[in-house]
């Protein structure tokens, strides 16, 4: 039989100075084990106004606690007006982490040097002028050491753009802004949600949450420019029909698989219009026409589909989450690939947060998966804080065999 999954809270969240809702806080692991995230601080504090930067350290051993601790908090300084770090961190190799804010500022924060405990914050760039205060998404690191992203909307275009950073040689001085693509009305997509992914080839691939014919949103892809080229060339890889057929508003991240087919999720259409998630197939020899298949039809009533991508173990299961479903305040899922026999993805629900707000409510965001198989992501609600509308100020919960 196989094992039943089970939830824990391994941080709840008190707001103010100590943070809370995580809303798009996807969760980022250093070589130690140390889980990263972002969470809005909304309260009275100077420091905590803009939200925090947080690290939760591993359990010594089994039974005991995960060690929370605020490693930067964003002051009202760095901006007029409110803003909140809300999107997923990016990690490099040497533990520096990289974000954004909803007022356009990209950062760097940088482990402590020897002998100290302070993390080294640094404002890599400040968009507010391109972005139209719409900066989302976590940012994509490539092998170069640039950072690539989009915005909803921007100054260029009000449908949304994609942007790369590169870093100043040497180290040292300001980084170079160059904005690659500004999505044009309808036609190609609008209003990017969520972070890039790339091929081996440097391409970059998302989702838009709406336009395209049905304006339902669509997949696009982004192909690098060629020796002696300098412009970025996008095209539509699949526009959704919306309705029932197909689903509708992609707010996700894509995965890729190793024959280059792509996976993702929509937070609303489908069968029951509860969402769905789907495959796109790359073209057969000969086409350009990439194939799409829904492998999962969210059902109602009372169900959100799912507001964040993806995440796929060794065997290629691939695992993600729901903001509520039936009865539920939430749900963390499982979908295995056909094998032997079987023709269909198996759908299975891991946990369903239940009603009371302990367990946490409304998880959004990415799911991390650690070698062990092991399920983490935040809640925006719920958990033991003091918050109100509903209680409590959101959690980063484990859901685990």
């Amino acid at each position: 039989m196989a094992a039943s999954w089970t939830e824990t809270v391994i941080h709840g969240f008190t707001g103010g100075a100590h943070g809370n809702n995580p809303i798009y806080g996807t969760l980022v692991q250093d070589a130690s084990g140390a889980l990263y995230g972002t969470a809005s601080g909304e309260g009275s504090s100077e420091k905590a106004a803009h939200g925090i930067i947080y690290r939760l350290t591993p359990a010594s051993k089994n039974g005991s606690k995960w060690t929370f601790s605020s490693i930067y908090s964003f002051p009202h300084s760095h901006s007029v007006g409110p803003g909140y770090a809300i999107g997923g961190l990016t990690i490099d190799a040497e533990g520096n982490l990289y974000g954004t804010t909803t007022v356009g500022l990209v950062f760097e924060l940088s482990p402590p040097a020897a002998g100290s405990t302070v993390w080294t914050y640094t404002t890599i760039a400040n968009l507010e002028s391109q972005m139209n205060n719409t900066l989302v998404g976590s940012l994509l690191l490539s092998s170069s050491g640039a950072l690539f992203g989009v915005s909803i909307q921007s100054a260029a275009n009000a449908n949304g753009s994609i942007f790369e950073l590169v870093p100043p040689s040497g180290g040292n001085g300001p980084w170079t802004y160059n904005l690659l693509y500004a999505f044009q009305p309808i036609t190609d997509g609008a209003h990017p949600a969520a972070g890039l992914i790339t091929d081996a080839q440097g391409n970059l691939y998302g989702t838009t949450a709406s336009g395209g014919p049905a304006i339902a949103g669509t997949v696009f892809e982004l192909v690098a420019p060629t020796a002696g080229q300098t412009a970025w060339t996008e095209s539509v890889l699949y526009a959704f029909n919306g309705g029932t057929t197909d689903g509708s508003t992609p707010v996700c991240s894509l995965l890729f698989d190793a024959s280059g087919a792509l996976y993702g999720t929509t937070y609303q259409g489908g069968k029951y219009d509860s969402g769905t998630i789907f495959k796109l197939t790359p073209p057969a020899p000969g086409s350009s026409t990439w194939s799409e298949s829904l492998l999962h039809d969210f059902a109602g009533p009372g169900a959100e589909g799912p507001n964040g991508g993806l995440i796929a173990d060794a065997q290629g299961n691939l695992y993600g989450s729901t903001v509520t479903g039936p009865n539920t305040v939430g749900t963390v899922f499982k979908l295995t690939p056909p094998g032997g026999s079987k023709t269909k993805w198996a759908f299975k629900t891991l946990w369903s947060f239940p009603t009371s707000s302990e367990d946490g409510v409304f998880p959004q965001g990415n799911l991390f998966i650690t070698a062990l198989g092991d399920l983490y992501g935040t809640t925006e609600l719920g958990g033991p804080g003091p918050c109100t509308s509903p209680s409590g100020c959101g959690t980063v919960f484990q859901v685990a065999p």
